[in-house]
């Protein structure tokens, strides 16, 4: 319900913010380094801990990491979860990653 209040500029803004450092810190608390598969098992853990979603992933013969990401959140939260996720691998993995969302999943390609 929050996510439906807030402006949508604010909400990108947010999901900036929150992704640029939060997750950084607590992957090299849990893990000490931040590999692709770190990256990984954090989204796994926001996943199942944070906003009860569904994600799944794969490794493209082109060498690119597809994640899927499932919620019921609507467009609004999708739209969160874009620069969330967004800032979470330029902050970890240093690349930039193609995000497409969709009402209630968002999909997020990178390379391996």
């Amino acid at each position: 319900m929050l996510i439906d209040v807030i402006d949508e500029h604010e909400l990108i803004n947010l999901g900036i913010k929150i992704g640029s450092k939060t997750p950084r810190e607590f992957i090299l608390l849990k893990w000490k380094e931040i590999p692709n598969e770190n990256v990984i098992a954090f989204i796994k853990m926001f996943s199942t801990h944070c906003f009860n979603g569904e994600y799944d992933y794969t490794t493209t013969i082109y060498n690119k990491l597809v994640i899927i990401w499932k919620d019921n959140t609507g467009i609004k939260g999708s739209i969160f979860l874009k620069y969330y996720f967004k800032s979470v691998i330029q902050e970890t993995l240093q690349q930039e990653p193609n995000i497409e969302t969709t009402d209630n999943s968002i999909i997020i390609k990178l390379l391996t």
